[in-house]
């Protein structure tokens, strides 16, 4: 089904003047000062019809061209009483002057007060304090319906086409055009007759017609004795007072209701927005309407300077229900056709004047790199409307009123293979709306392209001992849950050596490792949160995978296990051993890899091992019937596994310059909190009561910290902390859970610390430093 909303627009010609008698005169104020932009019209005495409107100049002249017979001249001022001139003979080839002197005072508004509406319905305007007002609309329609008649006005507009979302009334699609000379009439309406007859909304073979109301149309006798008018206050804008209209009963066609929207200070009119009757659609049809907004030249001329009309697009959706086929109508989509006027030009001077639009401005900015984006294209979605960016990054943009999304293009975008960002904006009349674009940060990035995963993330890159990316590389993670088995994830890497892990826990240490064909990468711990990101960079060299042979007995009477599980977590690598207990696992990755041994007789237990690049390492393993713990392996080969950017502390350790407690010591210390982790460190003293806001509830410091103040009084002398190298306070080190620290470095007082941590006075009273395993 084809709909139409029928807009013509007026050109930026002129007609010429018709010839004939004329009725020349001047609008003045009671002191002589001149009325510019009045409308003045010729009244037929018979029934004060008016048959031609003209604007007053700046100096409050006016010309009126007439057949011969009986007139009355009629100046009208919005807000005030109109003037009137006697009744005037005209013969043939008669010029008639007139002085005309406007009323000064203006039309009472303390009358305008509004009530509840009667429950009947009667046409025309009720009561005086309406029909004083309507008296002011009409005022400004008559101008507007003259200034076009007489194209005392030309327009140029942009009129454009559009499909909307049913439920946001957001623009879809749009299609605009800019016309300047293709009609009289900024659109195009049947004659108020045909409309009452026929209805606003007609069909015929062509498709379904939807019509607005125009200048003429509100003016007439027809439209008047059909609806009735009653004064309505807006709940949006308290400034305002309306007249509402309404058909009467007994009227089948569609028809139209709406307001009439004046400024009750200025009792000028701003706009009228309107929706259909009688449609008998099975649809929603409260959007189904339409709007004109009305603006004041400065010359007096009124102008619809922005319209629309709004129809519906049904579509047939087809149903089964109990074995019957059912078809019903869905709204799919609302089709706008309007427009606006963007520049005007007067007949008197021929000057052209361009016209405010609704308009955006902002900036384009690269949230990766820290600095605008220049040369981008700004555009809303669905549209042709567009601009590009500034050396700074700025955007000025216009476009008619309407819901839309904005969004930009660069070529930035294309690197980072990314969707260009958009962001919701709704544009309206005389406001300037201020946005931001910017590229994601690399963090909003990975978030977004795991979504909707409510897992943490991991990202990162592998490559090879030339630093070239290696595709298609295996990158293996574990990790434990608290008491739960130990769980595995598998991801590859893409043409750029880059993986993405989306099922990361949250808070939790990840072990990861890389694997192409027989290179390892080694194995390295990594902590993500929600909205922070964990970042591996992982490198396959010379590193070679490694094998774990060994044996499993029972502890006290040496025989053989047999049927065991012995697997490598976050390896895939699992196998059984042997009647004679003995296993074998290869292609182990070298560094640290935790092993576990299951039985049915002698329960579960993880251990963690160091393997070397190419190594075969052998262990023995013990178990105890009936225990949930293994044994302590004993190892015959193994290498040290140290977290990179660690150097500085493993050496401190070697050189033994203060007490340090490592990863494994807090690991069978089985800590909850840091201070319990400190607590078999020589010489510091550990006081605990109620946790504060911060859960820190302890005060740490040394034995013997104790400094002098001013006074000769001793005070507590409190411990520097340090996390990953860096100055900070207990409370943040307290927040840390122990499984995430490779280790812990304790100086009790200045001759201890060394250089790396002398940081200011308070280094005298003792560092604490604490290391996590995702290094510094």
């Amino acid at each position: 089904m084809r709909t139409v909303g029928t807009f013509v627009l007026c050109g930026l010609g002129f007609a010429a003047p018709l010839a004939g008698q004329t009725i020349r005169g001047t609008l003045a104020e009671p002191d002589g000062v001149p009325v510019q932009g009045a409308l003045v019209v010729l009244l037929a005495p018979e029934d004060d019809s008016t048959r031609a409107g003209v604007l007053t100049d700046r100096a409050g002249r006016f010309l009126l061209r007439a057949e011969p017979g009986r007139w009355r001249v009629r100046a009208d001022r919005i807000g005030h009483r109109s003037a009137y001139s006697e009744p005037l003979e005209l013969s043939a080839g008669d010029d008639v002057v007139l002085e005309l002197v406007a009323p000064v005072e203006a039309v009472p508004l303390d009358a305008l007060a509004v009530t509840a509406a009667p429950r009947s319905c009667r046409a025309r305007p009720e009561g005086p304090a309406t029909a004083r007002l309507w008296d002011d609309a009409r005022k400004a329609l008559e101008n507007a319906f003259w200034a076009r008649e007489q194209e005392l006005v030309g327009f140029e507009a942009v009129l454009y086409q559009r499909r909307l979302d049913p439920e946001s009334l957001r623009v879809r699609t749009e299609e605009t055009e800019r016309r300047a000379a293709i009609g009289r009439r900024p659109f195009s309406t049947p004659l108020p007759e045909e409309l009452a007859a026929r209805g606003f909304v007609q069909q015929t073979d062509s498709g379904t017609y939807y019509f607005a109301p125009d200048e003429q149309v509100l003016l007439s006798d027809v439209f008047l004795a059909g609806h009735c008018i009653q004064l309505r206050r807006s709940a949006a804008d308290p400034g305002l007072v309306g007249l509402a209209f309404r058909p009467l009963r007994g009227h089948d066609v569609v028809d139209i209701e709406g307001v009439l929207w004046l400024d009750e200070a200025t009792r000028e009119l701003r706009f009228l927005e309107y929706a259909y009757t009688n449609l008998r659609l099975d649809i929603p049809t409260e959007d189904v309407g339409g709007r004109v907004q009305f603006q004041r030249l400065p010359t007096g001329a009124w102008i619809p300077r922005r319209w629309w009309i709004r129809m519906p697009v049904i579509e047939i959706v087809q149903t089964t229900r109990l074995g019957f086929d059912i078809e019903r109508p869905t709204l799919a989509a609302i089709r706008e056709r309007g427009g606006e006027v963007v520049a005007v030009r007067t007949r008197r001077d021929g000057r052209i004047e361009q016209l405010d639009r609704p308009r955006v401005q902002g900036i384009v900015y690269d949230s990766i790199r820290g600095r605008p984006v220049a040369d981008a294209e700004v555009r809303l979605e669905g549209t042709d409307h567009a601009t590009r960016t500034d050396d700074g990054g700025h955007f000025l943009l216009a476009a008619p009123e309407g819901d839309y999304r904005l969004t930009f293009r660069h070529p930035r975008l294309d690197t980072l293979g990314i969707s260009a960002p958009t962001r919701p904006i709704g544009l309206r009349a005389g406001v300037l709306v201020q946005a931001r674009l910017a590229i994601p940060t690399e963090e909003t990035l990975l978030v977004q392209a795991c979504a909707p995963v409510e897992g943490s993330v991991i990202a990162g890159s592998v490559r090879d001992g030339e630093d070239r990316p290696i595709i298609g590389a295996v990158v293996r993670l574990a990790w434990r849950p608290e008491d739960q088995p130990i769980r595995e994830g598998e991801v590859r890497t893409d043409a750029d050596g880059r993986f993405l892990f989306c099922e990361a826990p949250h808070g939790l240490p990840v072990y990861a490792r890389a694997v192409h064909g027989d290179r390892t990468s080694e194995t390295f711990p990594v902590l993500a949160a929600p909205g922070r990101p964990g970042r591996l960079a992982l490198r396959v060299d010379t590193l070679r995978l490694g094998r774990i042979i060994g044996r499993a007995t029972d502890a006290h009477t040496a025989q053989p296990l047999g049927g065991a599980v012995v697997r490598v977590h976050g390896t895939g690598l699992q196998t059984l051993t042997e009647d004679d207990g003995r296993f074998a696992l290869r292609d182990v990755p070298p560094g640290r890899q935790v092993l576990e041994l299951e039985h049915v007789a002698y329960g579960v237990r993880d251990d963690t091992l160091r393997v070397a690049s190419g190594a075969t390492l052998s262990v023995d393993v013990r178990a105890t019937p009936g225990a949930i713990e293994l044994d302590p392996l004993t190892v015959t080969a193994e290498r040290q596994y140290r977290v990179p950017g660690l150097a500085g502390f493993y050496d401190r350790m070697e050189r033994g310059n203060g007490v340090f407690v490592t990863a494994e010591q807090i690991e069978l210390r089985q800590a909850g909190r840091v201070s319990e982790v400190l607590r078999a460190v020589p010489g510091l003293s550990i006081s605990c009561g109620t946790p504060d806001a911060l859960g820190t509830g302890c005060l740490i410091q040394f034995d013997r910290a104790r400094v002098m103040n001013a006074r000769g009084g001793a005070r507590d002398c409190p411990v520097q902390w340090f996390l990953d190298g860096t100055a900070t306070n207990q409370a943040v080190v307290e927040s840390i859970r122990p499984q995430f620290i490779e280790g812990v470095e304790v100086y009790n007082g200045l001759s201890e610390v060394p250089p790396r941590f002398r940081r200011g006075p308070d280094t005298r009273c003792g560092v604490i430093a604490v290391w996590l395993k995702t290094g510094p």
